[in-house]
């Protein structure tokens, strides 16, 4: 016995209604071929009537939310110019009466929370590193730094040198003069005139 499709399962739903009218044109043409079928021709047939309406719906529908979506940028731009030329009227007109410019509808402007001042830097840690002339140095990040400047010195009061700058909390100093000690200290960076406490100095043996 032949096999034939029986599920439209997967196929685009206008491909769908393409089949369902191929075979109800068929069933109707050659109905004495197929007596007695589950489902009668008429019922069928106003199924795919229902379909068919219920697709055009939805074409004219999506047709119609696009056309709505393209317009939304615009009309959100000139709302918001008009918005915005009220305000500053608002504004105007009610100086420094804050009760009185809310009774317009408008929000006050939150005003910015103040930056919190960059905090030394922490458990800065120095360690022999894995090759000649280098040390490792790792320490906690700071919240709110940009970047961690380095220095170093043969001595923990004086004479202290510009290493790096780096975005990391952790690094490897190298070019180091082998078997001296060495002195690192960090601070932490958010600008050029926004920086934190040097750290407490620490020390390693240079390889």
């Amino acid at each position: 016995m032949i096999t034939l499709r029986t599920s439209l399962a997967g196929l685009k739903s206008t491909t769908q209604l393409e089949e369902h009218r191929k075979v109800e044109l068929g069933l109707t043409t050659h109905a004495a071929d197929f007596p007695n079928l589950p489902v009668p021709l008429a019922t069928y047939s106003a199924k795919v009537a229902a379909l068919d309406t219920n697709l055009m719906a939805i074409g004219t529908a999506e047709q119609d939310l696009k056309a709505l979506r393209l317009a939304r940028p615009t009309l959100l731009a000139e709302a918001q110019l008009m918005y915005s030329r009220n305000a500053v009227a608002v504004m105007g007109t009610c100086g420094d009466d804050a009760a009185k410019a809310v009774t317009s509808g408008y929000d006050l402007a939150s005003e910015a929370a103040p930056v919190a001042a960059l905090v030394q830097v922490a458990a800065l840690a120095v360690t022999t590193g894995d090759h000649t002339g280098e040390l490792d140095k790792q320490h906690n990040p700071v919240p709110g730094a940009a970047s961690y400047e380095t220095q170093v010195s043969e001595n923990p009061n004086t004479g202290w040198t510009h290493y790096s700058t780096t975005s990391t909390s952790s690094e490897t100093l190298t070019n180091q003069p082998s078997m001296t000690m060495r002195w690192v200290r960090v601070r932490a960076i958010r600008g050029e005139d926004d920086k934190g406490p040097w750290s407490d100095p620490a020390t390693g043996l240079v390889p």
